[in-house]
C-alpha cells in the first residue's frame, strides 16, 4: 500500500526532446513553418498577417478589419460560414494583436481541403456587411466600457502607456469614442488597400505533401501587399502614475520597465531571476506579499515580448490602504534579490520547476507549433528552447544578483496604481 504521508521522490529532468520544426516557402516567398505528427488527426493552420497597430490609419481599425473577415463573403453570410465550420467539426479563431493578426483554422485531416477552401474565400472575398459591422461596433464599445471599469485592466493599459507613450503602437489605448468614430467605409478601405500583407503560415498535425500542395494552391492565387517598411518609433517613457478611484476598495499595481529581448546574451539569466522573484507560486514575492504579509491573493512577475520591444512587469491587487506597504515590500524583495544570492535549495527547486514547465509546454502539437511560431516571427531558431533548458542549470546565485541589479534597477522602474 502507498504511504501517503511520504512525498514521492523528486526526479530531475535532464533533457528536452523537441519535434522537428521544418521551414520552407510556398507560392514564391510566403514562409511556411511545419511540424508533422502522423498520429495527430487534427491539422492546425495559422496564417499570420503582419498588420498591427503600426500599420493602422485609425486607432483600433485593425480589430474590426480582422474580426469582420468571417462575417460574410460574396456567397455566404456569417451564419452560413459558422454553420459550415461547425458541420465539418472545425474551428476558426481570429486574434488581432499590436504586431499582427493571427487567423487560426483547426480541422480534421479528412475535412481540411473543404475548410481550407473556405478560409481562402474568407481572406480574399470578405464582403464586410454593414449591418454586422454596426452590431460588432456596438458590442466592442460595450466591451471597452466594461473593461475600463476594472482597475486591473486600466492599470495594465496605463502601465504600457507609461512605458511606451500614448502614441506608440505598444502603448496606445483604444477608447470607446474612437471606436464609435470608425466608419464602415474606413474599415472596408483598410481591408482593400492595406490589411492583407504578405503573411507567414504555420501548420501542424498529420500533414503530408497533399496538404502542403493544397495550401500552396490556395495562397498562390491571393494578392498580398509587400512587407511593411515602417520603423517602430522609440518609446517615450513617462513618470509614475496614480489614478484614484474613491469608490474602489482595492488598488491594482503594475510596476517594471522596458527590458532586453530574447536575443540578448543576458536573457536566459534574466529569465531565471524573474522566475525566482515572481514567476511561480513558490516565488519570493508570493511567499512574502501573499503568504507572510497577507496583502494579496496573488502576485506575479513576468517578461513580456512583442516583436520589436520587451518589458518586465510586476502585477498585483491589494486593499487600497495597503498599497504603499505592498509597493515597499516589492521593492525590498527586489533589493534582496540584487544583494543576497539564493540558497542552493531555492535554486534547485526553481530550476526543476522551470525545466518541468518548459517540458510541459510541448504537451500537444498545437502548443508546440504556437511556440515555434512565436520564435520564428522574431527571427529566432526553435533551438531556443533547448538552449534555455540547458542554460538554466548554468545560472548561479551570483548571476541572479548581477542581472537583478542591472535590469531591475529602481531608477528605471515605473509604477502605476489604479484604485
Amino acid at each position: 500500500m502507498v504511504d501517503r504521508s511520504v512525498s514521492p521522490p523528486i526526479h530531475e529532468i535532464r533533457s528536452l526532446r523537441l519535434p522537428e520544426f521544418q521551414k520552407s516557402a510556398i507560392a514564391g516567398d510566403i514562409p511556411l513553418g511545419l511540424i508533422r505528427h502522423e498520429d495527430h488527426p487534427v491539422i492546425t493552420l495559422n496564417v499570420v498577417i503582419p498588420s498591427g497597430a503600426l500599420q493602422e490609419p485609425l486607432k483600433g481599425i485593425t480589430y474590426f478589419t480582422a474580426k469582420m473577415l468571417s462575417e460574410g463573403t460574396s456567397d455566404l453570410n456569417a451564419y452560413q460560414i459558422a454553420s459550415k465550420i461547425d458541420f465539418y467539426g472545425g474551428h476558426l479563431d481570429i486574434s488581432p494583436s499590436p504586431d499582427h493578426v493571427s487567423i487560426k483554422l483547426y480541422s480534421l485531416k479528412k475535412f481540411f481541403p473543404t475548410l481550407l477552401s473556405l478560409l481562402a474565400d474568407i481572406l480574399q472575398d470578405a464582403s464586410f456587411p454593414e449591418k454586422e459591422f454596426d452590431t460588432m461596433k456596438q458590442i466592442r464599445i460595450q466591451q471597452i466600457k466594461q473593461q475600463m471599469a476594472r482597475n486591473s485592466v486600466v492599470a495594465g493599459l496605463q502601465y504600457r502607456k507609461c512605458l511606451f507613450g500614448e502614441t506608440h503602437p505598444y502603448g496606445q489605448i483604444v477608447e470607446a469614442k474612437q471606436v464609435n468614430a470608425i466608419s464602415h467605409e474606413e474599415v472596408l478601405g483598410h481591408y482593400q488597400k492595406n490589411f492583407l500583407r504578405s503573411p507567414s503560415i504555420y501548420v501542424a498535425g498529420a500533414v503530408d505533401d497533399i496538404e502542403i500542395g493544397l495550401i500552396e494552391k490556395e495562397f498562390s492565387g491571393m494578392k498580398f501587399s509587400g512587407k511593411d517598411s515602417q520603423v517602430m518609433p522609440h518609446p517615450l517613457t513617462s513618470e509614475n502614475l496614480e489614478i484614484e478611484k474613491a469608490e474602489s476598495v482595492q488598488t491594482s499595481i503594475r510596476m517594471g520597465n522596458i527590458t532586453i529581448n530574447r536575443k540578448h546574451p543576458d536573457h536566459f539569466r534574466l529569465k531565471v531571476a524573474n522566475e525566482i522573484l515572481g514567476g511561480f507560486f513558490g516565488s519570493r514575492l508570493m511567499m512574502n506579499i501573499r503568504e507572510k504579509k497577507g496583502l494579496t491573493y496573488g502576485i506575479y512577475s513576468s517578461l513580456i515580448h512583442f516583436n520589436e520591444l520587451s518589458f518586465w512587469q510586476i502585477g498585483t491587487d491589494v486593499l487600497k490602504e495597503k498599497k504603499d506597504e505592498a509597493i515597499g515590500e516589492i521593492l525590498n524583495e527586489i533589493t534582496q534579490l540584487q544583494n543576497i544570492p539564493p540558497s542552493s535549495d531555492e535554486l534547485f527547486t526553481l530550476k526543476n520547476y522551470m525545466k518541468g514547465k518548459i517540458a510541459s509546454s510541448f504537451d500537444t502539437i498545437l502548443d508546440t507549433i504556437d511556440l515555434a511560431k512565436t520564435l520564428d516571427l522574431n527571427g529566432m531558431s526553435f533551438d531556443y528552447w533547448n538552449d534555455l533548458f540547458n542554460a538554466i542549470d548554468q545560472v548561479s546565485g551570483e548571476d541572479i544578483n548581477s542581472v537583478a541589479s542591472k535590469y531591475f534597477d529602481a531608477k528605471s522602474i515605473r509604477i502605476v496604481t489604479v484604485g
